[in-house]
């Protein structure tokens, strides 16, 4: 790899490290994506999602139950997503993600 390439891989990932302002994923890339697909299929939902993935983050924190916080979460993003089709379709997704990559996060 040259060392163009490297420079634009590393600023690429320090810059999607820094701008990440919503807390779903699992690193700020994953942040970066849901807040991408967030803002096009969810106009005006950021925050409710955004408060909705930081409670399952500290549901997870406190050791409570995997699939209570998981439900929790899948809850608040249906709730989130009301009379938005397409954002809904995101929040199935995002549900499925959290149930299916929580476990690596997951410390319970």
């Amino acid at each position: 790899m040259n060392s163009r390439a490297l420079f634009l891989l590393v600023t690429l990932a320090l810059f999607a490290y820094a701008s990440a302002r919503l807390a779903c994923g699992l690193d700020p890339l994953q942040e970066n994506l849901s807040e991408i697909l967030i803002k096009n299929d969810c106009k005006g939902r950021l925050n409710k999602v955004d408060k909705c993935c930081v409670a399952h983050t500290n549901c997870y924190k406190a050791k409570k139950n995997k699939d209570a916080c998981d439900k929790q979460f899948c809850d608040c993003a249906h709730r989130a997503a009301q009379k938005l089709p397409l954002c809904k379709l995101q929040m199935d997704n995002f549900c499925v993600a959290a149930k299916f990559l929580g476990v690596f996060k997951y410390k319970g």
